[in-house]
């Protein structure tokens, strides 16, 4: 454990702050993620963004195999989604911090620093002063944002959107919360290290999976028919019946992006 003191932080106080250092790792960096993440307005806006899109044919060309037809689709709908949605910006957690915020945070800054170097009268009062306005600022801003939310949930709740009602409250009620990659092995102890999770995963499965225990099992001959090869309409059918706002699968493609694919996706997943 590292501890040491240092002087000039600003924490609305005149001690120094005091950052300490622990070698014990709690828990572990999140995976970054190839999920694609939208822009909620621009997609919901634009029903057919793939729609009118020539790319498709002209990077699969006369590919025979399957895997990389649907590599070469996959990548081409990121591609175009992308370009034509554009990917959702990662909102901070305070939104109700703005550069006017910002601006009174500085002010704070610099004059408890002044007050620091010199602790006179004037100081002082400049220092109170500028701790009560930044104070009286980000209360007023935090009460105008939720007094904003408070308005959209309730248009929200009259006009039957039910989704971003729910987004909204539990967004407020739940607040921030970290994701942490732990995981409680069989004797409840959790567990943060990656090759320990791994452990665990593997032997949950082993016994769920494995449930024979080396028993002798009898062998039966299974007669399959032949390959069944779906029409376009079917095909056109169960895409039109995907939910939306559902996580990917394992390409890591929304079902929106399929849905706005047009007859050209269509065509091309038949083939």
């Amino acid at each position: 454990m590292d501890v040491m003191s240092y002087g000039g932080a600003e924490g609305d106080t005149d001690h120094q702050i005091v950052i300490t250092k622990l070698r014990e790792k709690l828990c572990i960096a999140n995976r970054e993620s190839e999920t694609i993440k939208l822009s909620e307005q621009k997609s919901n806006s634009n029903s057919q963004i793939l729609a009118d899109s020539s790319n498709i044919n002209d990077y699969i060309n006369n590919e025979i195999d399957v895997n990389k037809m649907w590599e070469a689709i996959r990548e081409t709908m990121k591609s175009a989604a992308k370009e034509r949605v554009g990917e959702k910006k990662q909102q901070k957690n305070k939104l109700w911090f703005d550069e006017e915020c910002l601006k009174l945070h500085k002010i704070r800054k610099q004059t408890g620093q002044r007050w620091l170097s010199n602790k006179s009268e004037a100081n002082t009062n400049r220092y109170s002063n500028a701790k009560r306005n930044a104070t009286r600022g980000f209360r007023n801003k935090k009460r105008e944002y939720l007094t904003q939310k408070i308005r959209e949930i309730e248009r929200n709740g009259k006009t039957k959107n039910i989704r971003d009602l729910y987004k909204v409250v539990n967004s407020l009620r739940k607040g921030y919360q970290p994701r942490l990659g732990m995981i409680r092995n069989e004797r409840g102890d959790l567990q943060a290290d990656p090759t320990k999770i791994v452990d665990v995963w593997k032997s949950y499965f082993d016994k769920l999976l494995n449930v024979h225990n080396g028993e002798q099992t009898e062998e039966c001959e299974i007669h399959t028919a032949e390959p069944w090869i779906p029409e376009p309409t079917e095909i056109e059918m169960s895409v039109k019946k995907l939910k939306n706002f559902k996580s990917p699968g394992i390409d890591n493609i929304p079902a929106e992006l399929i849905k706005a694919g047009g007859t050209a996706l269509i065509k091309e997943l038949h083939n």
